[in-house]
């Protein structure tokens, strides 16, 4: 019989290692793209170094970035899973393997003293973990590794709730000219929309998770992408700040019901490295998905 505590443990491990040294194929192929498009000879060669790295991250099974980021956690778990205690310590010890073996920087800094006092990429706080119920047996997890390059661009506005959509394109655009090559740009913006200032900020961030570029399935809320996308890649940012033409890959817009009165905007920025992978626990094991994503 599987002990699941231990099977979530090493689902960890794995996925995290999947997440830091094999690059998505939607994502590979949006940097490839953006190659083909960049006229810009400097930002063309950078996009051609960042798909050698992603090759030879793969080949050497070892992080394609250095800053190997916060761990986040966005999980659904089945009404039917067979376990509920123990859970987040099993994702917990998942993490602090992961962080010896792969191995992953350690990025845990207690705030107050600034003193290196965890250093397995847990704390107070971390890992971010996230569980949600549904029908269901199983466990399912998305695990992203966000950067502090690109976590620094993350902003919050509240809007004024008239003429507040029309505006979020020229928001997006003036913060990102303020961003610069900061956030290893080409990018991937999260914007969360509606709901209180928290929860913008986190449906923001979790927009993420979705297949690079797909677009929203409301076709106004793509539009609205589309808009987004234009604004930031008319800045001339280009890839590391280094100009041209493409300085945003993909937008991608969530929503939620809002007060009438108030109009939150979320900005969650994710930088070229974007690394998320998902992996699903059964009451007899558990497996990577969607494995087609990962060359």
């Amino acid at each position: 019989m599987v002990d699941l505590k231990d099977a979530i443990a090493d689902a960890m491990v794995q996925v995290i290692k999947l997440a830091a040294t094999r690059v998505r194929k939607d994502v590979r192929n949006l940097i490839a793209a953006a190659a083909k498009e960049e006229t810009n000879q400097l930002a063309r060669k950078q996009l051609e170094y960042l798909l050698q790295n992603f090759e030879l991250a793969a080949k050497e099974c070892l992080p394609y970035c250095q800053d190997t980021g916060t761990i986040h956690v966005f999980g659904t778990i089945g009404e039917q899973f067979p376990i509920r205690a123990g859970i987040y310590a099993a994702i917990e010890a998942g993490i602090v393997n992961a962080t010896k073996t792969i191995p992953l920087r350690p990025n845990s800094v207690d705030p107050i003293s600034e003193t290196m006092k965890y250093k397995d990429n847990t704390g107070p706080g971390l890992p971010d973990v996230s569980l949600r119920v549904v029908p269901g047996d199983m466990l399912e997890l998305d695990v992203l590794l966000k950067g502090a390059g690109s976590e620094n661009m993350s902003k919050l506005v509240m809007l004024e709730p008239i003429g507040a959509k029309e505006r979020i394109p020229g928001i997006v655009r003036e913060y990102m000219i303020n961003a610069g090559g900061k956030p290893c740009p080409p990018v991937i913006i999260g914007i969360g929309i509606g709901g209180s200032a928290s929860t913008c900020m986190g449906i923001a961030k979790k927009s993420l998770l979705r297949e690079a570029g797909a677009p929203h399935p409301d076709p106004a809320t793509h539009t609205l992408e589309i808009a987004i996308k234009d604004a930031v890649n008319s800045t001339g940012i280009g890839t590391m700040g280094l100009g041209g033409a493409i300085t945003c890959l993909a937008v991608h817009v969530d929503t939620c019901a809002r007060h009438p009165a108030s109009f939150p905007v979320g900005i969650v920025v994710q930088c070229y490295a974007h690394r998320h992978a998902r992996v699903r626990v059964e009451k007899d094991g558990y497996k990577t998905i969607p494995e087609e994503f990962y060359p």
